[in-house]
């Protein structure tokens, strides 16, 4: 009956991690950032030196309500960047230029797997430590999601990015990093694994022996 009692009580055990992916898309803008995007099929961009190199990422946030996705450490992994910078050749003055950086994913892909969303941060390029280029990024983008299983909201940031001169042969890429932060605010649903739902089986078929004899020691009361 104890045994019984705490597995019908252990509650749901599925985990409330969200999964997002996507790739991403690039342009240089020249300073006009009212501008739409440039070509959001653009997965590679250049001003002089400067290269940008789309990516790719496929990423789960850390477990609970409130959720934390890393992207970007590797500049070249697949699966798991926002794409790359890379400096080679002369330096040049890249201020007052402007970077737009498009972001198409499924937000969250587990959740909402029909809704796509499209981010597009703005990163402000200017001349950095003789001949480096840094690039800015503002605000974060700010996402609402509603789905059968999880309702709530996401943040998505993107790092400050410094790039130091290389050579065209040689340019050192670096990578694009960001974060994703998540709030589950609502409709948190869970079903238990299919072996828990087995052992919740196994102890009410248990019970029913037992009730059948107090139901016989009453009825000879």
């Amino acid at each position: 009956m104890a045994a019984a009692t705490f597995l019908l009580g252990a509650g749901p055990l599925s985990a409330q991690s969200l999964e997002f992916k996507g790739t991403t898309t690039g342009c240089f803008a020249g300073g006009a950032i009212s501008l739409p995007m440039c070509n959001t099929t653009t997965s590679l961009a250049m001003d002089n030196y400067l290269l940008f190199v789309g990516g790719s990422f496929d990423q789960w946030s850390s477990d609970g309500p409130v959720g934390y996705t890393g992207i970007g450490s590797d500049p070249t992994a697949p699966g798991s960047n926002f794409g790359y910078m890379s400096l080679g050749g002369l330096p040049a003055d890249y201020t007052d230029n402007v970077f737009k950086l498009a972001i198409n994913f499924t937000a969250p892909a587990n959740v909402s797997p029909d809704a796509v969303f499209e981010a597009v941060l703005f990163g402000n390029v200017s001349w950095y430590d003789d001949g480096g280029v840094l690039i800015s990024f503002g605000s974060p983008a700010t996402f609402t999601f509603d789905g059968p299983d999880y309702t709530g909201t996401f943040d998505l940031w993107i790092d400050d990015l410094a790039v130091q001169p290389g050579t065209i042969l040689d340019p050192q890429p670096v990578a694009i990093t960001g974060f994703i932060e998540s709030r589950i605010t609502g409709n948190v649903t869970a079903t238990p694994e299919p072996g828990t739902i087995a052992l919740m089986a196994t102890g009410l078929v248990g019970l029913i022996p037992v009730v059948r004899m107090r139901r016989k020691k009453n009825d000879a009361v």
